[in-house]
Order: structure tokens, then C-alpha cells, then sequence
């Protein structure tokens, strides 16, 4: 039989979803540029979660994400991929973005403090 983009667990064995590609972790700092709620030309980190089939092209897509959110000038500091289940993160807005990103496909952390323009 043919493969399918993801499998689940057998029926009563505390199912288990399985996702064709894993989700990356980008840690990166971008400019606000009509970002809601941002100050324009305030840089801010940003943990970016991307469904992806390896971490190029995570990276790849981090860009288009990041403009839609209104932020511009991008720059990846990290990137790995995500090794933990949404429910094993230690804060419920990790827990939130790792389990919109396995079902989207994308994910957007937006730290609220303001960078130094050098950060």
C-alpha cells in the first residue's frame, strides 16, 4: 500500500498524530514595519515555528512569514528543529504556537520588548 502524508497510532493506544515534516524552530530578530500593535522601525526577536521538509527550506519560508506579520529586515540567529510535543513545552503560549504550527503550518512569537537598534 502507498504511504500517506501521516499515520496514527492504533485505535485506544493513546493516539499519536505524525506529521509528513517536522516543524523548525527559527530564533531570529526582525523590523517592524506595520506590524499591529509594533512600533515601525522597532526590532524585535522573534520565534518563528515552520512546518517544513528540512530546515532550508524553513528558512527559506521564514521571510514570506515575517512580512506577513509586518516585520521586514529579518536575520536568523538559530534554528533547530522541534524535538518536543506541544504539551511537553514549559509555557502555554510555546504549547499554543507549536500546536498551531502542526496544524497550519506555521507559527509567529513575537517578543514584546524593544531591541537596541545594534542587538
Amino acid at each position: 500500500s502507498g504511504e500517506t502524508g501521516g499515520e496514527a497510532g492504533e485505535a485506544g493506544a493513546g493516539l499519536k498524530v505524525v506529521y509528513a515534516n517536522p516543524i523548525f524552530v527559527l530564533s531570529a530578530f526582525a523590523v517592524a514595519q506595520g506590524a499591529e500593535g509594533h512600533r515601525d522601525g522597532a526590532r524585535h526577536q522573534l520565534l518563528i515555528l515552520i512546518r517544513a521538509p528540512d530546515l532550508d527550506s524553513a528558512a527559506a519560508r521564514a521571510t514570506g512569514i515575517t512580512l506577513q506579520h509586518g516585520f521586514q529586515h529579518l536575520t536568523i540567529e538559530k534554528a533547530s528543529k522541534l524535538d518536543i510535543a506541544a504539551k511537553e513545552a514549559n509555557q502555554d503560549y510555546l504549547q499554543a504556537a507549536i500546536g498551531k504550527a502542526g496544524k497550519t503550518g506555521q507559527a509567529i512569537i513575537v517578543y514584546e520588548d524593544e531591541l537596541p537598534p545594534s542587538a
